[in-house]
């Protein structure tokens, strides 16, 4: 069973593209938030500690924020 998956992102993103370019290369399907089209998600990343993105949410998993390769790999068992 897969787990949930979620990046928030904006546009013109350098990380937030490698993010979903490596979950899509792996394989993993993901939901992408714009925080520029949806403003409540920037008040949810900020509640979770964070101030930049993208913020990647695992279901079962510590949040994080950047491109994060490895967190990735061992987040998901790739």
């Amino acid at each position: 069973m897969s787990k949930k998956v979620v990046v928030y992102s904006k546009p013109n993103c350098k990380n937030c593209l490698l993010t979903k370019n490596w979950l899509t290369g792996n394989g993993t399907e993901f939901d992408t938030v714009d925080i520029m089209e949806d403003k409540s998600a920037i008040d949810y990343i900020k509640g979770l500690g964070f101030l930049g993105v993208p913020v990647t949410v695992i279901e079962g998993q510590e949040p994080f924020d950047g491109f994060k390769p490895e967190l990735l790999n061992e987040y998901l068992g790739k």
